[in-house]
C-alpha cells in the first residue's frame, strides 16, 4: 500500500512524463487515464493539483488499482475529451433553444434536426434548467444519448435545424400515433387500465375518475382507444405521474366509492320523490320498502333539514340494502303502500305498548322487584321470570330503545302468564313478590331440597377408568398407552354436532395440544324453542381431565334440560362435581340458554371469559358482557352461589356471539407474547360481517400464524353464533 507521500510523488512524475496524464478539458478539468472520467475539476496553478488527483484515484476510480490498472490510449482519451466537450456544448444549446428539448408526452426526445422519435428519455426535472445536470453534466444519460444520436444524424451533419412550428406539428403527430399504439398496448396488458365503473365507463388509472368513454359490449374498438387517448391529452395526472398509473387497490377502492356515491345520489332522489322510501313509525324508526323490516336507525327530522344528518341517513339506508335478503333477490320489488301501512300501524301499536309498559316499570314498585340473580318477578303470576333480567340501576329504562329488549321479553312472558289480564293492574302485593324472592334464595342455598342428582352410574364408570389409569401409570406401558388412546377417543366422541336451526349460523373450532387437554363445548336442545350453549375448560391435562370434562357436560345437560336458570344450573353442577375434584383442579364454564323464537339469550359464567357480541348496527358495534362468577370446584357452598350472576340480551339480526377458551387468549408466539383478547376483538370487528364459520376459521388461522411452528401449550377452543 502506497503512503501518501509516495502516492503524491508518483502522481507528480506521471504528470511530468506521461502524455496520457496531461489531457485537460474545459474549465481546467483533468481526465483520468485509467477510468476515462473527469477526475479533478477547476484546477489552478495556485493549488496542489496532485492532492485532487490522489483523492479521485483512492476514493472514486475503480480502474486505478494502485497504478497496476491499464491506462487508456492517448487517442481514446482525446476522443473522450472531445465527447465531453461536445456534451457540455449540447447542454448549453438546450438551455438557450427550446427546440433541443422537444419530447413526446411519455418523455421520448425528438431530434431537432432529423425530426425523428428517439429512445433517449428526458432527465428528471426541467431539461432547460442549468441545475438539472449538476456539477458533472458530461455524466448525464440524457446528454450522452443526444451526443451519440447527433454523431450519427445526417440532419445534424448537414446542420438542417427544424423550425419550432415544424417540431410542434411533428410532436403532435407523433404523440397521437404513439398514444394510440401505447393506449391499446397498455390497456391489453396492464390491469390498472382495465377498470370500469358500475356504468361501464372507463376509469382513468391516473386521475382515478370515471370518464365519458364507455366500454363497448363487443369489446374494445379503435374508437374506444381513441377516446382513451383524447382523455389523456387533458389529464393533468397523466402528465404529472409521467405515465405511471396508480395502484390497482387504490383504483378499485375509487371505483367502489364512485359506485357508492351514484347509489347514494339515486337514493336521495328516491327518498325525496317517493313516500314509500320515507316510511317510519312513531319513534321515527325507518322501515325498508323491500323487506318491510325496521332498520336500526332513525329517519332524520325534516324540519331541521341538516344535510350532514341526511347524508348519514342515506349511508345507513345503503348499508341496509346491501344486507337486505329481499333486495338481493333478482327482480326485487318494493312493497305496496297498503302493506307498508299495515306494518307501520302494527309497529306504532307495539311502540305505544312499550311506552305504557315502561311507564309502569318506572312508576309502579310492583314491576321493579328482582331476585338475587337479577331475574324479574312477575307481579301478575308472582313467579320469577328467569328470561327477563333487570339492571339494578334501571339503566335499561332511560329511553325507549334501551327498554325494547326488556319489553319484548316481558311481553313474551305475559303471553303465557296465567295471572295477566290485559291492561288490568296486578293483584299481588309487594310482600308477596319479596316472599317469592326469599323462597328462591332459600332453594338455591338448600342442597337437599333441590333434588340434586348425585354422581350417576356413568360417572361411577368414569371414575373406574381414572382409577385404571392411575394403576397403570407405574406399571404396564402398553396398558397406559391404551388408557390414553381411550381418553382421546372419548374426548373426540364428546364433540357435538353443530345445530341446524333456520335463522341461526353456528360454528366451532378446536386446536388440541399434544397432551390430553380438557377444553369442551356443547349445544343441546332443552325443548323445541330453547337450546343450551356451553363452553368450558379443565385446569388440568391428561386422562382425568377428559373424564372430568365428560362428567361436567353430562351434569350441565342434566340440570339444564330441567329448564332451570343459568345460575341454578351452574350451582347444582358445582355441588355435584365439587367432591370429585382435587384442590388444584377447577372447571371454568360459560353456560347460556338461547330461545330461538324470541331471540332472547340468558347466560352466566363461572370463571370463564366474557361474552363478545358484535353487530355493525349496534352502538358500540362490539359489546363485552362481563358477569361475576367463580369457577366450578373452587367452593361448594354459599360463596359460589352468591358469586354467580345471570345476564340476558335481546339478540337481533346481524348479531355475532363469540366465546373462547383460555388457550386462545394465552396462545404464545416464539417470544412468549400471548395472543391476547384485543387481537380477537379486532378480528371480530374485521370479519364479523361474514358468516360464523368464516369468522371462526379466520381466528383459527390468525392464532396459528401467531404461534408459527410452536405447538400449543393448551387446547384452543372457539364457538361462534350468528343471527341471520
Amino acid at each position: 500500500m502506497l503512503t501518501d507521500r509516495k502516492l503524491l510523488k508518483q502522481i507528480t512524475q506521471a504528470l511530468l512524463r506521461k502524455p496520457t496524464w496531461k489531457i485537460i478539458v474545459r474549465n481546467n478539468s483533468w481526465l483520468c487515464p485509467f477510468c476515462g472520467m473527469i477526475g479533478a475539476r477547476h484546477l489552478s496553478m495556485e493549488e496542489q493539483i496532485e492532492g485532487k488527483i490522489a483523492q479521485h484515484l483512492t476514493a472514486e476510480c475503480e480502474a486505478w488499482q494502485n497504478f497496476a490498472g491499464p491506462e487508456q490510449s492517448l487517442d481514446d482519451l482525446r476522443r473522450r475529451a472531445k465527447l465531453i466537450i461536445f456534451k457540455i456544448r449540447i447542454g448549453k444549446w438546450i438551455i438557450s433553444d427550446r427546440r433541443y428539448s422537444m419530447a413526446t408526452d411519455d418523455g421520448s426526445w425528438i431530434c431537432p434536426y432529423c425530426a425523428t422519435l428517439t429512445d433517449v428519455g428526458l432527465p428528471d426535472g426541467d431539461p432547460r434548467a442549468p441545475g438539472t445536470y449538476g456539477d458533472a453534466p458530461e455524466e448525464s444519460p440524457f446528454l450522452t444519448g443526444i451526443a451519440r444520436h447527433f454523431l450519427q444524424c445526417k440532419g445534424f451533419e448537414a446542420e438542417q435545424l427544424q423550425s419550432q412550428q415544424q417540431l410542434d406539428e411533428i410532436k403532435a403527430k407523433v404523440n397521437r400515433q404513439s398514444r394510440q399504439t401505447q393506449v391499446q398496448d397498455r390497456f391489453l396488458k396492464e390491469p390498472e387500465w382495465q377498470l370500469l365503473d358500475s356504468e361501464r365507463n372507463w376509469l382513468c388509472p391516473f386521475c382515478a375518475n370515471s370518464t365519458k368513454v364507455k366500454f363497448p359490449n363487443t369489446g374494445p374498438t379503435p374508437q374506444f382507444y381513441k377516446g382513451l387517448g383524447e382523455h389523456l391529452l387533458v389529464c393533468r395526472s397523466y402528465r404529472s405521474l409521467r405515465g405511471k398509473p396508480r395502484p390497482v387497490k387504490y383504483l378499485t377502492e375509487k371505483v367502489a366509492a364512485l359506485g357508492r356515491e351514484r347509489r347514494l345520489e339515486a337514493l336521495r332522489r328516491k327518498i325525496g320523490s317517493h313516500a314509500i322510501w320515507r316510511c317510519r313509525d312513531s319513534a321515527l324508526r325507518w322501515y325498508c320498502p323491500y323487506c318491510a323490516e325496521r332498520a336500526g336507525f332513525l329517519f332524520p327530522d325534516a324540519q331541521k333539514n341538516d344535510p350532514v344528518v341526511f347524508g348519514k341517513f342515506t349511508d345507513e339506508v345503503l348499508n341496509h340494502l346491501r344486507r337486505c335478503p329481499v333486495y338481493k333477490q333478482r327482480k326485487a320489488s318494493i312493497k305496496s303502500k297498503e302493506v307498508m301501512f299495515e306494518v307501520l300501524q302494527k309497529a306504532n301499536q307495539t311502540y305505544q305498548a312499550h311506552q305504557a309498559l315502561m311507564i309502569r316499570f318506572q312508576s309502579n314498585p310492583l314491576f321493579k322487584v328482582v331476585s338475587d340473580d337479577r331475574s324479574w318477578v312477575c307481579p301478575y303470576c308472582v313467579a320469577i321470570a328467569d328470561e327477563v333480567e333487570l339492571d339494578p340501576d334501571l339503566g335499561h329504562m332511560k329511553d325507549h330503545d334501551s327498554f325494547v329488549p326488556v319489553a319484548e321479553l316481558v311481553f313474551t312472558h305475559l303471553r303465557s302468564c296465567p295471572g295477566y289480564r290485559g291492561g288490568a293492574e296486578p293483584t299481588a302485593s309487594l310482600a308477596d313478590l319479596k316472599a317469592e324472592v326469599m323462597q328462591r334464595s332459600h332453594e338455591l342455598g338448600d342442597h337437599d331440597d333441590l333434588g340434586v342428582t348425585r354422581i350417576t352410574d356413568e360417572w361411577t364408570k368414569l371414575k373406574e377408568e381414572i382409577a385404571l389409569h392411575q394403576s397403570v401409570e407405574e406399571g404396564d406401558e402398553d396398558a397406559l398407552q391404551a388408557s390414553i388412546e381411550s381418553a382421546k377417543a372419548t374426548r373426540r366422541r364428546l364433540l357435538p354436532n353443530l345445530p341446524e336451526i333456520p335463522g341461526y349460523d353456528f360454528a366451532a373450532e378446536q386446536i388440541s395440544c399434544e397432551d390430553i387437554g380438557g377444553d369442551f363445548y356443547d349445544f343441546f336442545a332443552v325443548n323445541e324453542q330453547v337450546w343450551g350453549v356451553v363452553i368450558g375448560g379443565i385446569s388440568d391435562h391428561g386422562v382425568e381431565a377428559t373424564l372430568t370434562m365428560s362428567l361436567t357436560k353430562k351434569l350441565l345437560q342434566s340440570h339444564g334440560r330441567r329448564q332451570r336458570s343459568c345460575t341454578e344450573t351452574l350451582v347444582l353442577t358445582n355441588q355435584d362435581i365439587y367432591e370429585e375434584l382435587d384442590e388444584d383442579t377447577f372447571v371454568s364454564v360459560f353456560f347460556g340458554f338461547l330461545n330461538v323464537q324470541t331471540r332472547a339469550f340468558m347466560f352466566s359464567r363461572a370463571g370463564h371469559h366474557p361474552l363478545l357480541v358484535y353487530n355493525p348496527l349496534r352502538t358500540p358495534r362490539l359489546n363485552i358482557f362481563k358477569t361475576n362468577g367463580m369457577a366450578l370446584g373452587v367452593d361448594e357452598g354459599p360463596i359460589f352461589s352468591k358469586s354467580i350472576e345471570q345476564r340476558s340480551v335481546q339478540l337481533a339480526a346481524g348479531d355475532v356471539l363469540v366465546q373462547c377458551s383460555n388457550g386462545l387468549i394465552t396462545a404464545p408466539n416464539d417470544e412468549n407474547e400471548p395472543f391476547g383478547a384485543e387481537r380477537i376483538q379486532r378480528l371480530i370487528e374485521q370479519y364479523g360481517h361474514e358468516d360464523a364459520e368464516y369468522l371462526a376459521w379466520k381466528i383459527r388461522k390468525a392464532v396459528q400464524s401467531w404461534q408459527g411452528k410452536r405447538e400449543p401449550d393448551e387446547d384452543i377452543t372457539l364457538i361462534a353464533l350468528k343471527l341471520l
